[in-house]
């Protein structure tokens, strides 16, 4: 992103592309998930056995893109996943986040078609640089499809802990607390209604 190394933190970023924000929250009441026994067992192993914290590129491959994965399995029919894709609005508004989840595009699940969410890892645990970043593609997001109106979520996470965004309108809403990998389900409840919340933004969104 051009002058991305000059955001450092949410507020960089809200008076670079000028929205608002507030923390508070907005994540209540959502059905309860269970995630698949075998990727539970295996994220266990991977916690005791494995250096997961190693490097920030072990802890996306360990712990962020298998549980993102085992979500969007079940809306791979609509959805897409990406991993390190650039998105453009305009030579002023670029960015890569982490991952970033689609609606397919009319050519095709494997062509880049709309973005709804974006997710960041919060890199050497610093979440505040985190939502910097994870804030500006959201708006860069925002930005491409073209209708404020349509939300916008974004994810950041350390591997152990998860937290939560809505871009409307201008505003962004980081959800007041964050969700532990050490509870699983519920983690995996949240992420699960996020997905759900992508996918009924795609039925909205018209094929070109």
């Amino acid at each position: 992103m051009a002058g991305k190394n000059k955001i450092k933190t949410i507020t960089d970023a809200a008076v670079k592309y000028q929205f608002s924000f507030e923390i508070k929250k907005w994540i209540h009441n959502i059905p309860s998930k269970k995630i698949a026994p075998a990727l539970s067992e295996r994220i266990d192993i991977l916690k005791i056995k494995y250096d997961y914290k190693a490097s920030e590129a072990a802890i996306c491959e360990a712990i962020i893109f298998p549980i993102l994965q085992e979500v969007w399995l079940e809306y791979n029919h609509i959805l897409s996943i990406w991993s390190h894709k650039t998105i453009k609005f305009n030579n002023e508004m670029v960015g890569i986040p982490d991952y970033v989840i689609t609606k397919h595009s009319h050519l095709g699940a494997l062509i880049f078609g709309p973005p709804l969410m974006a997710v960041i890892e919060a890199k050497k645990d610093n979440f505040e640089w985190g939502w910097a970043q994870c804030s500006s593609e959201m708006f860069i997001i925002q930005q491409m499809n073209k209708n404020p109106t349509l939300p916008v979520y974004g994810m950041v996470s350390n591997g152990d802990f998860w937290e939560f965004a809505i871009l409307e309108n201008n505003k962004l809403i980081i959800h007041n607390g964050s969700y532990a990998l050490l509870h699983i389900d519920e983690l995996y409840s949240v992420i699960h209604y996020i997905f759900e919340l992508c996918n009924q933004n795609a039925l909205k969104i018209k094929n070109n």
